[in-house]
C-alpha cells in the first residue's frame, strides 16, 4: 500500500478527545497500519472518516459485555480475542494487531486526558466513536485521569513486556522503516485526507505498546496465544 494510501487509516480516525502518538499511523509501525488498511478494505469497507467513526463505534458496544462478564483472572489478551471474533474485518487481522489497535485507542486517550486540547470536555463536539470510548471505560471501571488505575493498560504493558523483540512478520527493520514513512509523510498535504487540525502530540505520556516481532515461520499463532495466556497468568 502506497504511503498516500496508507495515511488515510490516521487521517480517518477520530480526533477529538484522543491524541495519537503520530500524525501518520494510529499503531506503533507503519505496517501495522497497513494490515489494518487491508482487512478493512478485504472486508469491503472504504477508509473514510464515517466509516471508521461506525467501526469504532462497534468495537466498544461489542467489546464492553464481553469485558464485564470475564472470568476472575482473565487477561484483556484473552478478553479481545472473543471480541475481535464477533467483527467481519477484524477477523482478518492477526491477533497481536488487533489487541494493538484497541490498546492504542485506549493509550491515545490517556495521553489526551493527561493534556487535554480542545474541544477539551465539550462532548457535544465529540466524535461518536470517542464518546463510546469514553462510555467503555466507565462501563469496565477504567480510569483514565490515574495511569495506576488503569487496568486495561495495565495488561496491555505486561503483554508489551512478554512480547518485547517478536514481531508479526519477522521484518527487524521497523524503526527504520517508520522513520522513512514519517518523512515521506511529512511532505503531504494532510488536509487532502482530513478535514480539521490534529492536535499536538505529547511525547512519552505513555510507553509504546506491544512492540513485537512474531515469525510465522518460526511460531504459529496458537503458539504465541499460549504462551501470552501462561505468562499473563504467573505475571
Amino acid at each position: 500500500m502506497p504511503i498516500r494510501d496508507a495515511v488515510r487509516l490516521r487521517a480517518a480516525f477520530p480526533k477529538s478527545g484522543l491524541t495519537y502518538q503520530s500524525p501518520f499511523r494510529v499503531l506503533h509501525h507503519q505496517r501495522r497500519d497497513k494490515q489494518v488498511c487491508d482487512a478493512l478494505l478485504a472486508a469491503g469497507y472504504e477508509i473514510t472518516g464515517p466509516v471508521i467513526t461506525q467501526l469504532l463505534i462497534n468495537i466498544f458496544r461489542i467489546a464492553t459485555p464481553i469485558v464485564l462478564s470475564r472470568a476472575s483472572g482473565e487477561s484483556l489478551w484473552d478478553v479481545l480475542g472473543r471480541v475481535q471474533r464477533q467483527i467481519d474485518w477484524a477477523r482478518g487481522l492477526s491477533h497481536t494487531i488487533f489487541f494493538e489497535l484497541f490498546t492504542c485507542l485506549i493509550e491515545a486517550r490517556y495521553r489526551w486526558e493527561k493534556q487535554p486540547t480542545e474541544p477539551y470536555m465539550n462532548f457535544e463536539l465529540y466524535n461518536p466513536a470517542v464518546l463510546e470510548l469514553i462510555g467503555f471505560l466507565d462501563d469496565v471501571g477504567d480510569h483514565a485521569w490515574d495511569r495506576r488505575s488503569s487496568w486495561i493498560l495495565a495488561d496491555a504493558i505486561i503483554f508489551n513486556e512478554m512480547a518485547r523483540g517478536l514481531d508479526d512478520d519477522g521484518n527487524e527493520d521497523d524503526n527504520m522503516d517508520d522513520e522513512v514513512d514519517d518523512i515521506a509523510m511529512q511532505d503531504l498535504n494532510l488536509d487532502l485526507y482530513e478535514d480539521d487540525d490534529e492536535d499536538e502530540l505529547v511525547a512519552g505520556a505513555i510507553p509504546p505498546l506491544a512492540r513485537m516481532q512474531i515469525s510465522h515461520e518460526e511460531q504459529s499463532p496458537q503458539t504465541v496465544d499460549d504462551l501470552c495466556r501462561s505468562l499473563l497468568r504467573n505475571s
